[in-house]
């Protein structure tokens, strides 16, 4: 199970790891920005994400958590100082499965973190998209016809942003973000998008023009 701690305070960080070291079978990865986050999760696979709401830079904890979960379907811890209504409405755009106050109780957080691995668990890993296509959630591995489809780590992580946001719009600013982590040329990420089209013909992507990109499913 791999925890990304997404926190710009270094002693809170230090802590939070310090708790968590005790848990067995867990990987702990740290961040401070959401830059930084999103440049571990093109590498690793994110099982969970305890999350500062406010985090230095220009996006906040919840914006690069709600990226995490277009690319990994990570589980969402949120820390914060504040328990104010705006806070909460603002959180509430993630789907989040905790919320802890700050100072951070560790039973507290020891808690929210084996009932998500127990929860991460028992989710069937096995997801039927077509007749002959499935992905494997666990492993984060699509399967055409028992046999693991290759890609290369941007198809991947294109494939996964799709697939996760299935039937939903997934516009080119996030694409951009994620998988490059700044802007690049339409024609980049254009052939990115036909390249995952070629290898997965029976699967219907959609493009729209000046938007993003659509896997219907």
């Amino acid at each position: 199970m791999n925890i990304l701690i997404l926190e710009d305070d270094a002693i809170i960080a230090m802590d939070i790891e310090t708790s968590l070291e005790s848990l067995d079978s867990h990987s702990l990865y740290k961040a401070n920005s959401m830059k930084e986050a999103i440049l571990i999760a093109q590498k690793t696979k994110i099982d969970i994400v305890i999350s500062d709401i406010k985090i230095k830079g220009e996006a906040n904890g919840i914006e690069a958590s709600s990226y995490l979960q277009r690319l990994h379907k990570s589980q969402v811890i949120f820390l914060t100082s504040y328990s104010d209504e705006k806070t909460l409405l603002d959180a509430s755009s993630v789907d989040y499965s905790g919320y802890i106050i700050k100072p951070v109780k560790e039973e507290e957080l020891l808690a929210n973190i084996k009932l998500l691995t127990h929860k991460i668990k028992n989710i069937n890993s096995k997801e039927i998209i077509t007749g002959d296509y499935y992905f494997d959630r666990r492993h984060a591995v699509l399967y055409h016809k028992n046999e693991a489809v290759t890609f290369s780590p941007k198809e991947q992580q294109l494939f996964l942003l799709l697939y996760n946001s299935k039937n939903l719009l997934v516009p080119h600013s996030i694409i951009d973000e994620i998988i490059w982590s700044n802007d690049v040329s339409d024609t980049t990420r254009r052939q990115l998008f036909f390249r995952l089209k070629a290898k997965l013909p029976d699967l219907k992507f959609e493009a729209i023009k000046y938007g993003g990109y659509i896997l219907h499913c």
